[in-house]
């Protein structure tokens, strides 16, 4: 292993303990657009890093503090949110920067611009060469894991759906006015959450944010991936017809 940035060519394991708990950690390859794969060595080794993002429970998504985010560093983000899985973002070096700049608050706040489909995710800082929230950072990612596991009753999904419709009016389209009705989870790790409706074709991407984050504030899926299934009523469709 060498200390050199792009040089990691495998997804290696390492076991550790952590508590009363073993853990495999695994060092993925750098991840890097496909045409610059510069020989069939670093293209495998590249498809075993998205392999072990698979098996993956959980992701740590390291970033170094004193560099800035490359062009296909930014798409990995959608990358890390289509996967489903629990990520915590880990930016290292944080002691390299220089103290008049160690300013966390702006610095979160740019990755989330730089982020912006991991707008949920927490971001912890670290210093892996001083061995300073390494292990906090790890800490924090189990409890992800443990929470994108968990489910909640129907009661408390339709309080988290009231709460989204106090925020703001459902949406309209033409003479067709969207309404949520009710929900139901159906999966974890990542929370799969059905909501039924009434009008589906109403409902905007922008509108199902708001929803989204709406929930997110009243359920214990707060710093997790959630997903939004929306389906027709068809009992009270019917009904109405």
């Amino acid at each position: 292993m060498s200390e050199r940035p792009g040089t990691t060519r495998d997804a290696v394991d390492i076991e550790v303990r952590r508590g009363d708990r073993r853990l495999i950690l695994v060092d993925t390859a750098g991840l890097r657009p496909k045409g610059r794969a510069a020989s069939a060595v670093e293209f495998f080794s590249q498809a075993r890093a998205r392999q072990a993002l698979a098996r993956a429970d959980g992701l740590l998504f390291l970033l170094e503090a004193h560099r800035g985010a490359s062009s296909f560093e930014r798409k990995l983000g959608d990358l890390i949110e289509r996967s489903g899985k629990p990520c915590m973002i880990a930016v290292n070096k944080w002691d390299l920067v220089p103290r008049s700049k160690r300013n966390p608050e702006t610095y979160e706040r740019d990755l989330r611009r730089t982020y912006p489909v991991l707008d949920y995710v927490p971001v912890r800082f670290l210093s892996a060469r001083l061995g300073a929230g390494v292990w906090e950072a790890v800490d924090d990612l189990l409890e992800l894991i443990h929470v994108a596991g968990m489910r909640v009753g129907t009661g408390q999904l339709n309080r988290a759906i009231r709460f989204a419709l106090q925020g703001a009016p459902a949406p309209l389209k033409g003479l067709r006015e969207g309404r949520l009705l009710y929900a139901t989870q159906v999966g974890v790790s990542p929370p799969t959450i059905v909501v039924f409706v009434k009008h589906r074709r109403s409902f905007t991407p922008a509108y199902l944010k708001h929803v989204e984050r709406s929930m997110r504030r009243v359920l214990p899926f707060s710093y997790v991936p959630m997903r939004l299934l929306l389906r027709e009523d068809k009992k009270r469709k019917k009904q109405e017809d």
